[in-house]
């Protein structure tokens, strides 16, 4: 099989501008410049995923790393305007020999991996009609590995629950955004959030999607419409976040207890109704990933105002 040329020209460049970006990300002195190089690396990664066929990665890849870090970024960039930066050498040594690190011990842990086989693809494809999903990653996401999905989803409510302790959430971004263009951009930009959160939800049971894809879409949609708040607060409905965090962990305990006097097993959804118990699985952890991303970008707990907001003009 000969070499496509195109393809082979695609995959050099998109390693180069990735290796690039990230140096130029390190060596940079502009802090905002930083935020937005870190933004285009994570959307080239996106490419990348997809041209690896991890059409999954991809979704995840853009909507937490250049969607929901980049707010994130953002936030702290405006936090930190003022402060004054120490030498590039001293900012570029500790980055470098970090990823010199992180790079060797993948590469001790990925060589056994060449020329192996496909894992345990075979073995999930065998038992795939048993999941009441069609789609092998959701199938091991919610069916085979759900006990490690809950443990995930308890993992988001505790670092939102730690979050939370560190005191009140501060405006995002003070409310630099909001503007004309912005709120014109959000008007749009919003419903067609929403629309594809729910798309990547119910696909999630035949193609790549589900709950984490879904979940960060969404939440990349409620950090928009924090933006293009004037305060740049989070209305303070505190026992309706921790109804909506708390939902997939709650969701994933009620049904696998249900679960367990039918089958004897947890979480070992019975062949009939797998379908159906996987969807309601799935989009109680959207809600409570959504919930959780967002206000993790927010950055504390949200309480009332005290006072009014002015109004701009």
């Amino acid at each position: 099989m000969g070499i496509d040329a195109a393809a082979l020209l695609l995959d050099v460049t998109l390693a180069a501008t990735v290796v690039a970006l990230g140096w130029r990300c390190v060596i940079t002195a502009d802090r905002f410049e930083t935020v937005a190089v870190f933004i285009g690396i994570s959307l080239v990664m996106a490419i990348a995923w997809t041209r690896l066929e991890a059409p999954d990665l991809a979704l995840a890849e853009a909507a937490l790393g250049a969607g929901l870090n980049g707010a994130l970024l953002l936030a702290a960039w405006a936090e930190t305007r003022g402060i004054e930066d120490g030498p590039a050498e001293r900012r570029i040594a500790g980055p470098a020999l970090l990823a010199a690190t992180t790079m060797a011990v993948a590469g001790a842990g990925l060589a056994p991996l060449v020329g192996a086989e496909a894992g345990l693809a075979a073995e999930i494809a065998a038992r795939l009609d048993q999941t009441g999903v069609s789609y092998p990653v959701t199938a091991v996401l919610v069916d085979f590995r759900a006990l490690d999905t809950l443990l995930e989803l308890c993992v988001l409510l505790a670092a939102l629950a730690a979050t939370w302790q560190l005191g009140a959430a501060r405006p995002l971004l003070r409310g630099k955004l909001y503007g004309p263009v912005f709120v014109a951009y959000v008007r749009i930009a919003l419903p067609l959030l929403v629309v594809l959160a729910a798309a990547l939800l119910w696909r999630g049971a035949t193609s790549p999607g589900g709950a984490f894809q879904a979940g960060a879409t969404l939440a990349a949609a409620g950090v928009l419409l924090l933006l293009v708040n004037p305060a740049g607060r989070v209305p303070a409905l505190s026992w309706a976040y921790r109804i909506c965090a708390s939902l997939g962990v709650l969701a994933f305990l009620g049904l696998g207890t249900g679960v367990t006097a039918v089958t004897g097993r947890f979480l070992d959804w019975p062949l009939s109704h797998a379908g159906a118990l996987v969807l309601v699985a799935e989009t109680a952890a959207t809600v409570a990933i959504a919930t959780t991303l967002a206000l993790l970008v927010v950055g504390g707990r949200p309480v009332a105002q005290r006072g009014r907001v002015g109004k701009r003009h």
